[in-house]
C-alpha cells in the first residue's frame, strides 16, 4: 500500500485499520501505539526509529524526529500529520 498523492494520504492516516497494522509492522504493543496514537505519551527513541520505518513502508512521511519533537502533547498522530501536510513540510 503505497500512497503518493497528499490528497489520498490525508484519507489513509485516518483509515481503519491502519494502527494495528502500524503497531504489527513496527513490533510495538497495540497499547502502547495507542498511547502514542492518540498523544496520551509520547514515543521513546527506540519507538520512534521503529515508528519511522512503519510509517516509511506504508508511504507516510514521518520520521523519528517527528515522534521525538514536532508532536505537541495531547495533539496525537493524526492531527500532527495533518497539521504537517497543510504546511507542506
Amino acid at each position: 500500500m503505497k500512497i503518493h498523492h497528499g490528497t489520498l494520504r490525508e484519507t489513509k492516516i485516518r483509515e481503519y485499520g491502519l494502527q494495528s497494522k502500524i503497531a504489527r509492522r513496527a513490533h510495538i504493543s497495540q497499547a502502547s501505539l495507542n498511547y502514542i496514537w492518540t498523544g496520551k505519551r509520547m514515543a521513546t527513541a527506540e519507538q520512534a526509529k521503529k515508528l519511522e520505518e512503519a510509517f516509511t513502508a506504508y508511504g507516510f512521511s514521518l520520521n523519528r524526529w517527528d515522534f521525538l519533537y514536532g508532536m505537541k502533547p495531547d495533539q496525537g498522530i493524526v492531527a500532527y500529520y495533518e497539521s504537517k501536510l497543510v504546511k507542506g513540510v
